[in-house]
């Protein structure tokens, strides 16, 4: 299947499903040979929808996922040599959490990455050693405190990141350099044994005080940790490897996913809470002791949260059920049947994620709206900071929407006028929003364009085309929309 074709003077370049090819001119026409990537070298096998040329002969492509690539000609031998120029990963993403101001994102092929602002990305380093490999380690979950985060998967694979002072290296207005230090937390990773009591997939990790619970299969495991101030980057497989793992509660008999730690105005030492499969929810005030709670369904249930005070368990068939206390709980009609898969609460309002792009959204926990997305793919985990929703799923999607506006100014760096266009350089928050207005007496304005901070360093150059008659008084300023 074709779904693109651009051209210049001498070729031209049809793309699709799996499938690139390279036009030749012959006799003011364009021919397109039979073989696959004829002159065409190292394509990428991908679905492409949208082709363009370049002014240096080359193309640039489009396609699924959000992938571009671009060519250029080699002088040599003519052909048409293909790279990325930009590295996006496109591994499923399975949960993301907050770590010292930084979202930390799990998910398939051995995939961390982090973010401070949810626009820029990057991908931590995790070592091929112990419990991980590139091959089988799919992390599925990420949880901890603010002295470790752990992230666990496939065949009872962990990696942690301590919370470590390092040092850094940053660089003066002048051009001179110096030495600061910066947590680790999120950014430097060290796998780990697996644990001996299990060989299940690790789906959910919490943290209680100084223990650190897993969830596996029909498993729960505890490890207990004080040793903080002996913890570092020579003994941290020793002192929280495979060996050091709990069993407990081996009368479970269901598959357990989700688990978090409830609190409350009443709890507050906390109260462990997990779910899984048939409808199973348990609680632990010790996390050893462990008691079944009654659900009143028998649907998988995939997540369970403490938003605000209350316990939310999602699930399949648009499954969500609340409680106060974690004891008794009711079921909330959502509308719709998709797996929900997570939650978190935004300026008072709850989000609810799932398959198929689903998401709702209730003021109340019980009155659920289903506002849509802009993507089809299947969402697994939110987080939240700065008023910000971010959202990972199905093929390394990451979607955000800042919910809470930003207030604070957006100023003017930078203002020129060339050929024909005024050219505006402003800066401000990432995905701000405003509007460029106009006078010519600074008092009657001009409500202008609606314009946004999409790049993640809160910067926009704008170009906008100067009137016929331009008055000889010109005046701007930047209005934030709320």
């Amino acid at each position: 299947m074709l779904y693109t074709i651009a051209a210049d003077n001498v070729t031209g370049l049809l793309a699709g499903d799996s499938e690139v090819r390279l036009g030749q001119q012959t006799s003011n026409l364009l021919t397109w040979p039979e073989q696959v990537g004829l002159l065409l070298t190292a394509v990428p096998d991908w679905t492409y929808f949208a082709a363009l040329s370049q002014t240096n002969g080359g193309y640039e492509l489009a396609g699924y996922d959000g992938q571009l690539v671009q060519s250029y000609i080699n002088a040599t031998n003519g052909n048409y040599n293909w790279n990325t120029p930009y590295y996006s990963a496109r591994d499923w993403l399975f949960q993301v959490t907050i770590a010292s101001s930084l979202y930390v994102a799990v998910g398939d092929n051995v995939r961390i990455m982090t973010s401070a602002n949810g626009a820029d990305w990057d991908v931590e380093e995790v070592p091929l050693t112990n419990s991980v490999n590139l091959t089988n380690t799919v992390f599925l979950g990420v949880g901890g405190s603010t002295n470790l985060l752990m992230a666990a998967g496939s065949q009872g694979s962990l990696a942690v990141s301590p919370n470590f002072l390092v040092p850094t290296i940053l660089t003066n207005t002048d051009g001179s350099l110096f030495t600061n230090s910066a947590s680790s937390l999120g950014l430097i990773w060290y796998s780990l044994s697996a644990p001996t009591k299990t060989t299940n997939e690790i789906t959910d990790v919490c943290a209680l005080g100084n223990k650190f619970y897993l969830v596996c299969g029909s498993n729960l495991l505890t490890l207990n940790f004080t040793n903080w101030s002996g913890l570092n980057t020579n003994n941290v497989n020793m002192l929280l490897g495979g060996t050091n793992w709990t069993a407990v509660n081996s009368s479970i008999t269901n598959e357990l996913i989700g688990i978090t730690v409830f609190t409350n105005s009443i709890l507050t030492n906390g109260l462990l809470v997990a779910c899984g499969d048939q409808g199973k929810i348990l609680t632990s005030t010790n996390g050893t002791n462990w008691a079944g709670a009654a659900s009143g369904v028998t649907f998988g249930l995939e997540r369970v949260r403490c938003l605000n005070g209350r316990l939310l368990v999602l699930g399949e068939s648009g499954t969500v059920l609340t409680s106060t206390n974690g004891t008794s709980w009711t079921k909330i009609s959502t509308g719709v049947t998709n797996w929900l898969n997570d939650a978190i609460l935004v300026s008072n309002t709850c989000y609810v994620v799932g398959n198929q792009g689903v998401v709702l959204t209730s003021t109340n926990f019980t009155n659920w709206t289903n506002i849509g997305t802009i993507t089809t793919k299947s969402l697994d985990g939110v987080a939240t900071q700065n008023g910000q929703l971010v959202v990972v799923g199905f093929e390394g999607t990451i979607l955000r929407s800042q919910i809470v506006p930003v207030t604070t100014p957006v100023n003017f760096t930078e203002y020129q006028q060339s050929a024909g266009y005024n050219i505006f350089s402003v800066a401000g928050t990432v995905d701000q929003q405003f509007t460029l207005d106009s006078s010519t007496n600074l008092a009657n304005w001009v409500t202008g364009p609606l314009l946004n901070l999409f790049y993640g360093d809160g910067t926009l150059i704008f170009y906008q085309s100067l009137p016929a008659n331009p008055s000889a008084n010109q005046f701007y300023r930047c209005t934030v929309v709320p």
